[in-house]
C-alpha cells in the first residue's frame, strides 16, 4: 500500500506504458494524470466521490474505488493528486502496461539475412544430393 505523505504522487517509467490503475481510498477528491515524454497532460480519470473513507464515507460510496487512465501512444509518468498536503489516500494493487516495442530494424535485417542464407544453403544441400 502506498499513501500520499507530504503531497501529491508522480510515478516515472523508463518505458513508455498505455495504462495505469489501482484501488483508490481517499479523504478528498482524486485526480490521475498520465504525462508523455513531452510532459504534456494526455490521460486523465477523477474520483466519483469526494471521500470514499469506510467510516465518514460520501452515501453510496465504499473503498477502494478503481481508478484508471489508458493512453495507447504511451505515457512516460503519472500523478496522483489528492490534498495538496498529503496524507488524503491510500493506493493499493496498482496495476499498468507497458508499450509493446516495435522491432528493432537493425535485429529485422540480421534475422532476415539468417533465413536467407540458411535458406539458401538448404537448397545448396538439396541440389547437389540430386545429382
Amino acid at each position: 500500500m502506498v499513501s500520499d505523505n507530504g503531497g501529491p504522487i508522480t510515478i516515472d517509467f523508463v518505458n513508455p506504458i498505455v495504462s495505469f490503475g489501482g484501488f483508490f481510498t481517499y479523504l478528498e477528491p482524486l485526480t490521475l494524470a498520465g504525462f508523455d515524454a513531452a510532459d504534456i497532460q494526455v490521460a486523465t480519470a477523477s474520483s466519483a466521490y469526494s471521500t470514499n473513507d469506510a467510516l465518514f464515507g460520501d452515501p453510496g460510496s465504499s473503498p477502494n474505488e478503481s481508478l484508471a487512465i489508458h493512453f495507447p501512444s504511451g505515457m512516460v509518468s503519472v500523478t496522483i493528486t489528492g490534498g495538496q498536503a498529503g496524507g488524503s489516500f491510500a493506493l493499493d494493487d496498482a496495476t499498468y502496461r507497458t508499450k509493446v516495442p516495435e522491432p528493432n530494424t537493425l535485429s529485422t535485417i540480421l534475422i532476415c539475412v539468417i533465413i536467407l542464407f540458411l535458406k539458401r544453403k538448404y537448397k545448396t544441400v538439396t541440389t547437389t544430393s540430386e545429382v
